[in-house]
């Protein structure tokens, strides 16, 4: 059997940790339209699609705060690390959506209501995801197989909204379509002439092919950790900046030509251990800036420092760098002067991609510029 387990409110749990205090005045907002709000911004009025002045206007207390793709993509990553304890078998489909395999329902059910998740079980990743949509926050639903049939009679179709946008379920409610029974009985030709690709990718959803590749093993993101022990007293924080500045270039050395887009700063005490983790504005290999955000982030770590045990420095989410053709044209002259001649005779028509970091959607990921001669 195969779990689906949805992250509701993904892009507010991503901007929770940035934005402390406004866990129910938070609106997030893309390109002037809202995405996501709390519980209290919902109860005023705002929904997903509204403008944002007009979520503004119903709810004046409101914390608007821009959805970070990059934060989004982080949470998952750290829900499916959690993940990782119960179970190797995970593969990340969407940010908000993981499959998982090999687990009990009995070992996965404390860790999907300690993280609030939305989990349901079936026989294909298609049918999982089809019944953790119907689960409730915190819940994780197994149909009873003696009541398969009753479970999808009375499935409500208005449930796949999330997936396929509310236009279309509620052209299928007027005509009567408002189960997944229902549903189910309507031909790829029907759904294609009625929706097109979306009546195609519907169809798909109800009538999963008969074989499914087997969810893979989950790797977990690469990490490089430095840590130091401290035998005597702190007496004063300052006392802890040459060694967090130690950690740091004994992390860099072993981090080589890649970078890392996340830091966590922990200090362990006697009694505990608090961390702080800060996802950077770009991935980064070092320099000033990364040093200045340790510093910040010193207070916050280690407010008592006498108290600090040991110090551990953590660089996540490690990447290479992006690809480039500098060290081709300096190695090879013959080629610059190629491109520099097709330049001149030609010009605007060469062209070079460029990638465009943290892009929402994939055709904005790329973009060409003309090469300069």
């Amino acid at each position: 059997m195969i779990t689906c387990l949805l992250i509701p409110h993904l892009s507010l749990r991503a901007l929770f940790e940035t934005q402390p205090g406004t866990h129910d005045r938070l609106v997030v907002i893309h390109r002037g339209g809202v995405v996501d709000a709390a519980r209290k911004a919902r109860l005023s009025g705002v929904v997903a699609g509204m403008a944002a002045t007009r979520a503004q206007s119903l709810f004046p207390s409101a914390c608007l705060a821009l959805r970070d793709v990059a934060r989004e993509r982080h949470y998952s990553e750290k829900v499916a690390a959690a993940l990782y304890k119960c179970t190797p078998r995970i593969a990340v489909a969407t940010p908000d959506r993981l499959f998982a395999a090999d687990v009990s329902t009995a070992e996965l059910r404390p860790f999907v209501y300690a993280q609030g998740l939305k989990a349901g079980v079936g026989a294909t990743r298609n049918e999982a995801l089809l019944v953790a949509l119907r689960a409730a926050s915190g819940y994780l639903l197994a149909p009873d197989v003696r009541a398969e049939a009753d479970f999808w009679s009375r499935y409500p179709a208005g449930l796949l909204a999330s997936l396929f946008g509310r236009d279309i379920m509620e052209r299928l409610d007027l005509l009567g379509f408002s189960t997944l029974a229902a549903l189910r009985r309507l031909t790829l030709r029907h759904l294609r002439v009625q929706f097109g690709s979306e009546g195609e990718r519907l169809y798909r959803l109800l009538h999963p092919p008969l074989y499914e590749p087997p969810i893979p093993l989950f790797r977990p993101p690469a990490c490089i950790a430095a840590s130091c022990d401290f035998d005597e007293t702190i007496p004063t924080r300052e006392a802890l900046a040459p060694a967090v500045q130690l950690l740091l270039g004994h992390a860099l050395a072993q981090l080589g030509e890649r970078r890392f887009r996340r830091l966590t700063l922990e200090a362990a005490t006697r009694a505990d251990r608090h961390a702080v983790p800060v996802l950077l504005r770009a991935p980064s290999a070092g320099g000033p800036y990364v040093w200045r955000v340790l510093s910040d982030l010193l207070p916050r770590v280690a407010p008592v420092p006498h108290d600090v045990t040991r110090l551990t420095l953590s660089l996540e989410e490690l990447g290479a760098p992006e690809g480039t053709q500098g060290a081709l044209f300096k190695c090879n002259a013959l080629a610059l002067r190629a491109v520099r001649q097709v330049h001149l005779r030609y010009p605007g028509a060469m062209l070079t991609a460029c990638t465009v970091p943290h892009a929402l959607l994939p055709e904005e990921r790329t973009r060409f510029e003309v090469i300069a001669a």
